[in-house]
């Protein structure tokens, strides 16, 4: 222990630690109830929003390395949250996200100035407090209190785990044998990372292209196999958009899903299936009004459901596919 380490007032910090712990607790709950309501309302898809109050083993440790004046107002981390998104973009929506839903003190992008052979911690951190429009007993305690909120993508998540574990600090503390394949592992997750958020945009540029090019009209039967248009899942998702304006949209795994499952009967051009979905409407809503008019508690059909009951009328191997699978038609979500 060195000479400032033993002037330093430990015990006095670590009661301070353990007489806050249970402001520390609800703190922590209120950021999580938060920060999942905020991204939940804007409809992001985070994958995971996880928060944690620091441990007294990693508070010490951290007073033993900062010897903060006043850690409990100088140690913003004691409670904190990390959000990790899908995609590149996500990061700074979800920072907007924090703004509108926290005051936000102070943050600090790891990424920016770093060398371009690192890609290591490259998340963003945001100081903040609970806003003072809050008020009444649930946050008088925890008002006052800074917390962190770090923001990172999947991958960057996945390499700050995997460094973690090699506990490699930098570009220096990595042996020189294990450097060249370092420097292409960080290339790789790069180029991964904003290949994602290229796929992402594009699919969605397709769902747009498919519902005002193809189907903003009511198209004729293509007349020659060059005009057909292929089933995917971006062209299904447009059509059910036409036929179904009122019934409420699938995700699109299940525009997914049903375009797989056409496609194992052999299903595959846009005009045929528009053709099965209209001849077995009538029948498919018919049965429809039957089970909600005899089951209570029941929602209408998503589009994806109306459109696979319709199916399963007029193709007999589509039917039984899905009972081989169990899907039901019939479930009412």
């Amino acid at each position: 222990m060195s000479a400032e380490q033993a002037d330093y007032d430990f015990d006095r910090w670590l009661a301070a630690f353990d007489g806050n712990i249970e402001v520390f607790v609800r703190l922590r709950e209120e950021v999580q109830y938060a920060v999942e309501s905020a991204i939940k309302a804007s409809g992001i898809k985070a994958h995971t929003v996880v928060s944690r109050v620091k441990s007294r083993e990693s508070y010490r440790e951290k007073l033993e390395r900062k010897q903060y004046a006043d850690p409990m107002q100088q140690m913003h981390d004691i409670v904190g949250a990390r959000i990790v998104c899908l995609f590149p973009d996500d990061v700074e929506k979800i920072g907007a996200i924090l703004g509108d839903t926290f005051e936000v003190l102070h943050f600090d992008d790891k990424g920016k100035g770093i060398s371009p052979e690192i890609w290591r911690y490259v998340s963003v951190h945001y100081d903040c407090k609970i806003k003072n429009i809050h008020q009444g007993p649930r946050y008088d305690d925890i008002k006052d209190s800074v917390f962190e909120v770090q923001v990172r993508t999947i991958l960057q998540d996945a390499w700050a785990n995997v460094e973690h574990y090699l506990a490699y600090k930098g570009a220096s503390s990595i042996p020189a044998s294990l450097r060249r394949d370092f420097s292409a592992l960080v290339g790789l997750f790069h180029v991964a990372d904003k290949s994602f958020q290229q796929i992402y945009d594009q699919s969605q540029a397709l769902d747009d292209q498919a519902s005002q090019e193809m189907l903003a009209t009511h198209r004729p039967p293509a007349n020659d196999a060059h005009d057909k248009i292929d089933i995917d899942r971006s062209t299904v998702k447009a059509l059910c958009k036409q036929l179904y304006p009122d019934r409420r949209q699938s995700p699109d795994s299940a525009y997914s899903d049903f375009v797989e499952d056409l496609a194992t009967v052999n299903l595959r051009d846009l005009d045929g299936l528009q053709e099965l979905i209209t001849d077995g409407r009538k029948e498919a809503e018919e049965r429809e009004a039957t089970y909600l008019a005899n089951h209570q508690g029941f929602q209408p059909l998503t589009d994806i459901g109306i459109a696979r009951l319709a199916v399963s009328v007029v193709v007999p191997e589509f039917k039984q596919l899905q009972r081989e699978r169990r899907i039901r038609p019939t479930a009412y979500e």
